[in-house]
């Protein structure tokens, strides 16, 4: 069984595995490696850089134009929502959940869907 890798992820093969689950072939484990791998760089590179982008343009916008900071976070999420850095995390983010869904069903199915 692989050893986890240098990130600190754990390789798919090292999961924890009940009795029914199905068996990955080697395509099934790399496409789980890699969706967990994009999650990690999304949480630890790109979403700070969201946080940057809301403290640096998003927020000094929002109070140029209201006169105030946001009231609470709906207000500051519509606000964020225009800004491209946000927009393409959480394109992203969604996309990768969608994948993992897909790589699921796939697994279960044992079939490519």
């Amino acid at each position: 069984m692989p050893e986890a890798d240098h990130d600190g992820l754990p390789d798919y093969r090292a999961v924890g595995r009940h009795a029914v689950f199905p068996n990955p072939d080697h395509d099934q484990t790399e496409r789980f490696n890699f969706l967990a791998r994009l999650n990690r760089h999304l949480a630890s590179v790109v979403l700070p850089g969201v946080a940057d982008a809301y403290r640096q343009r998003v927020e000094p916008a929002f109070e140029h134009a209201q006169g105030r900071k946001p009231a609470h976070r709906r207000e500051a999420r519509q606000a964020l929502a225009a800004e491209p850095l946000y927009q393409t995390w959480s394109a992203l983010r969604r996309n990768t959940m969608e994948m993992r869904q897909q790589a699921g069903l796939s697994l279960v199915l044992g079939e490519e869907v």
